[in-house]
């Protein structure tokens, strides 16, 4: 079976092969009902065959336009909540930005309707553009690494009694 929260790893599907509903399910790791609820959703299968058999070039163009129906795309000020399960703007004044390598940084807020914590991803060379879109923001330390004299050890240098 699949790992939870995967989607499928479509590179098994051979365009040019029928596979019958059993063997949709082994080769992707779904249930037989799964594959059956997916031919009744519209899932193409050949007509008059017993067994029934879906092409898997049908398989693989259906499976794709499912997965691109499902995106949520999400406006320059924008991040999605996972809760509401739509984009949402921020909650004003919530907005965190923090590096995460040379190369990266995370957004995080906290959404504008239910409260709950949205993170999104970014590079680093959009930065201006990204805090254009969400306004005044605050920049996080990203670690003791970028500070001049880190100070996390002071408590173990000896004293000196003189």
């Amino acid at each position: 079976m699949r790992k939870k929260g995967r989607g499928q790893d479509l590179r098994k599907i051979r365009r040019s092969q029928c596979y019958a509903i059993p063997e949709v399910g082994r080769l992707l790791g779904v249930s037989v009902g799964t594959v059956r609820a997916w031919l009744r959703r519209g899932l193409l299968s050949l007509e008059g065959e017993r067994p029934i058999l879906i092409p898997g070039d049908g398989l693989k163009s259906w499976l794709v336009a499912q997965r691109l129906a499902r995106k949520r795309k999400c406006q320059p000020d924008q991040l999605y909540c996972c809760r509401c399960r739509v984009p949402k703007n921020a909650k004003p004044g919530s907005v965190v930005i923090v590096p995460r390598n040379a190369r990266t940084i995370t957004i995080s807020a906290m959404c504008g309707t239910c409260g709950a914590k949205m993170n999104r991803g970014g590079s680093l060379a959009r930065l201006p553009e990204i805090r254009l879109a969400f306004g005044l923001v605050t920049q996080a330390q990203v670690n003791l690494a970028g500070c001049e004299n880190p100070a996390v050890n002071q408590h173990l240098e000896k004293e000196t009694f003189e």
